[in-house]
């Protein structure tokens, strides 16, 4: 059975926590979304956040207040929070993105209320449906199924949350903009200079560099089409 907690010393390294004396265990998140990628909606409020001090606030807060992830509401404080997901706190001027720094840490940025329904997903798989319906399958561990198969593996989608709206596609290929989760450059933005199989060629200023094509998630094509950095 799973544990509800998690030790500090085994936590994911894009988890921005230090040795805190006197605290051993942190809270777990919910299974549902890439482990390495994701956090508790307790731990964002108190230690990214800083709106609350304590477990017990937070729950507080989710009981008396509307807390929402991507446009639904969040009652369990160990709700999994992940790459890109949108955070909107009662009437708090401003919207939260969660995104990875240059460390390769999970961090918040501040956005527009105006993208707080908006989220990027990057298909990693497709599963073939009766009556020739397609379910994309995505890295933050949700899907959605849909009649006509225009997309492809490594494609990201704009979606609009919560009802997953596909609002258009941004194609990983020569010339997109990418947003690095992985490797030296991590959380770093670059232009695609070659693709070939799982290694991906890429430019940042006047220098090239290669990485793995699993660590590219494409934003654009000229820039990027949400904030993703302050």
């Amino acid at each position: 059975m799973v544990k509800n907690h998690l030790k500090r010393l085994a936590i994911p390294k894009t988890w921005a926590i230090g040795r805190k004396k006197g605290v051993k265990f942190i809270t777990r998140p919910n299974p549902g979304k890439q482990f390495l990628y994701s956090m508790s909606i307790n731990f964002v409020l108190k230690g990214l956040l800083g709106l609350v001090r304590t477990t017990k606030e937070t729950k507080y807060l989710l009981r008396n207040s509307v807390v929402l992830v991507n446009g639904k509401k969040v009652r369990n404080h160990r709700f999994p929070v992940g790459l890109f997901d949108v955070i909107l706190i009662g009437e708090l001027e401003n919207a939260y993105r969660l995104v990875l720094n240059t460390k390769g840490k999970l961090t918040t940025i501040v956005i527009d209320k105006n993208e707080a329904l908006v989220k990027l997903v990057k298909i990693t798989g497709k599963t073939l449906l009766k009556k020739g319906k397609v379910q994309l399958n995505f890295n933050d561990g949700s899907n959605i199924i849909v009649d006509k198969d225009d997309y492809s593996v490594n494609d990201v989608l704009v979606l609009k949350r919560p009802k997953n709206e596909i609002q258009h596609k941004i194609k990983l290929e020569n010339g997109a903009m990418i947003y690095l989760i992985g490797g030296k450059h991590i959380g770093q933005f670059a232009t695609v200079e070659d693709i070939k199989k799982d290694e991906l060629f890429f430019k940042m200023g006047d220098n090239k560099f290669k990485t793995l094509k699993d660590y590219a998630f494409a934003v654009g094509k000229d820039k990027q089409v949400i904030k993703l950095n302050d």
